[in-house]
């Protein structure tokens, strides 16, 4: 019987994709500067190699958070942290969900209670959350620039089952769409894991994953079960 349900935010119960193409439309836009798919492209891939080395405690958040521009945008006239700010800014606007998202918190939220489980800028995961259609379900939230560590590091999930009055590992349940993030936190943790596997790649060895779904309708039924056993 699952407790408590952690949800991971971005390209989980957000649809981050969409998401960063937006903000980072509206970013080039404010600095007049030339976009294509080629940027932005560029701009993905280094977003992504640095959310993977903070993962692993290999980069500065504030700081890499600012070069990221700085290295996308070389010679330029232009002041990266003020980019940066934009950047964000536009991210919090940015609130549409993943498919089945609200129906699916409000039909958990009788049954367990749900927290936001993220890596990511306090300001910006905050603040978009309590414009989103599911805040009412969610009574905390945990984000890895506000607890000092990121997933899957097990400080952070030390403290969020320390808020969480230890409950049994066996009652907590985590989803998310990351393998590095999610997964591996979760079994550092020792609570479920469940990923949410939505192009149908093949499971990596080494990863211990309790439930596998390709839409988050699927994890309806999982914790239904779940409240029988």
């Amino acid at each position: 019987m699952f407790k408590h349900i952690l949800f991971d935010a971005d390209n989980t119960l957000f649809d981050f994709d969409e998401a960063e193409r937006n903000a980072f439309a509206q970013t080039m836009n404010a600095f007049s500067v030339p976009r294509d798919e080629a940027l932005f492209s560029r701009y993905r891939e280094m977003n992504r190699r640095l959310w993977l080395d903070l993962e692993q405690g290999k980069a500065d958040k504030a700081v890499e958070l600012v070069r990221r521009f700085e290295r996308l945008l070389p010679g330029r006239d232009f002041s990266a942290e003020e980019m940066n700010r934009t950047y964000q800014k536009g991210l919090v606007e940015q609130t549409v969900l993943m498919p089945y998202a609200r129906e699916l918190c409000e039909k958990l939220s009788p049954l367990a209670e749900l927290s936001i489980v993220t890596n990511g800028v306090g300001y910006t995961q905050r603040h978009k959350m309590e414009r989103s259609a599911i805040a009412p379900y969610f009574s905390r939230h945990f984000i890895s620039e506000e607890v000092g560590f990121s997933k899957p590091d097990i400080r952070f999930f030390t403290h969020v089952m320390d808020a969480l009055d230890n409950p049994d590992p066996s009652g907590v349940l985590i989803v998310g769409d990351s393998l590095t993030s999610d997964i591996q936190g979760g079994m550092n943790a020792g609570i479920k894991t469940c990923w949410l596997n939505r192009y149908g790649q093949p499971a990596p060895e080494g990863y211990r994953i309790d439930y596998t779904i390709s839409g988050l309708r699927e994890l309806e039924d999982i914790v239904a079960d779940g409240q029988k056993a």
